[in-house]
């Protein structure tokens, strides 16, 4: 009895797939910094100490003297980052999807194959660093928050999501989800540092398929290259019938 065969998922696919999903993850980091910069009055939170001079259950005023908030540069690198990033998973899906049957015709899917293997190594150090950063930032605005509110007024059982349900009076009159926009651009910054792991992860095995499979050509040149009496008929028949570079190089599969 014949096993079942596993079907394979296209390699094509699964890099237009894994891309899209880093653009989307690129955005949902990208748009919540943004919209809490704005409601910031362009503040950085990030490793932000904030002073707090009144709050009552509804509302706090932020003492804009003694707080000390984080450098615009330490907001704008994982605010901008993960954009370019999601510019670059574009571009390859264009790539992917447009100029598929250009790459096979001009035989360059194997540059094109360790261009982005290199790339996105590079790219998945720069979010990995870029994730680990956002989260510090926001855990020590979380944590000097807290501390801030418990020693300094009589809200001792205050969280840091409890930031979201109060009004900001001298930063903006109006609920914004803040915790909220933080947390949904730390975990979606870890998602799309994992995307790019997953395109290295895809390209490096395309790659070490390529390179078996070039011994493998190695082997059926030299043993077609034999004497005739080391090699039969139906042998020598199947020399040119067969390439095994052929089902590497094919982005299609």
């Amino acid at each position: 009895m014949d096993m079942m065969k596993v079907p394979t998922i296209p390699w094509r696919t699964i890099q237009i797939t894994v891309n899209a999903l880093t653009i989307v993850t690129g955005f949902c980091t990208f748009m919540p910094m943004a919209f809490t910069s704005h409601y910031f009055q362009s503040h950085c939170v990030l490793f932000a100490k904030v002073r707090i001079s009144m709050m009552n259950s509804t509302s706090l005023v932020v003492d804009m003297t003694q707080t000390v908030w984080g450098q615009i540069s330490d907001c704008r690198f994982p605010t901008y980052t993960p954009l370019v990033t999601s510019i670059h998973a574009f571009i390859w899906c264009w790539f992917f999807l447009l100029l598929r049957e250009q790459l096979k015709k001009d035989q360059h899917e194997l540059p094109l194959l360790m261009l982005s293997f290199l790339i996105h190594i590079v790219f998945f150090i720069l979010m990995f660093i870029v994730a680990c950063f956002l989260s510090a930032g926001v855990n020590t605005w979380c944590g000097n928050l807290v501390m801030e509110v418990t020693l300094n007024t009589d809200f001792h059982m205050f969280q840091c999501e409890d930031s979201q349900g109060l009004l900001w009076l001298n930063l903006f009159l109006e609920l914004h989800p803040i915790y909220t926009f933080l947390l949904t651009a730390k975990i979606s910054c870890w998602l799309q540092a994992f995307t790019l792991l997953c395109q290295t992860l895809a390209c490096g095995y395309k790659l070490y398929k390529w390179l078996v499979d070039i011994q493998e050509e190695h082997f059926y040149i030299d043993r077609c290259g034999q004497a005739e009496s080391f090699v039969t008929d139906s042998e020598i028949s199947s020399c040119g019938s067969y390439n095994p570079l052929e089902k590497v190089l094919d982005i299609d599969r």
